[in-house]
């Protein structure tokens, strides 16, 4: 594999990571709206898988408290 063509492999793999992270964030938004105790039980789960890899696997770590700050922040209007 050339130098080139894997770090095109990782920008398409970031792109698709945060796509996914987007569809995650926004299809939990849908259904804490009806249910509001989704969003904080993510959380809270999310929260206990970035401490058991806090110290085996910081990279795992960081992007879990990311997800979660992103989830946190995401609080759109919803229009009647």
């Amino acid at each position: 594999m050339k130098v080139e063509n894997a770090s095109t492999n990782l920008v398409t793999l970031a792109r698709r990571i945060e796509a996914l992270e987007n569809a995650f964030t926004v299809a939990l938004h849908s259904v804490s709206t009806a249910l509001p105790t989704v969003k904080s039980d993510v959380i809270e789960n999310l929260n206990r898988h970035a401490q058991a890899y806090k110290g085996k696997d910081p990279a795992v770590a960081s992007a879990t408290k990311l997800l979660i700050n992103r989830i946190e922040a995401f609080n759109p209007k919803i229009r009647d």
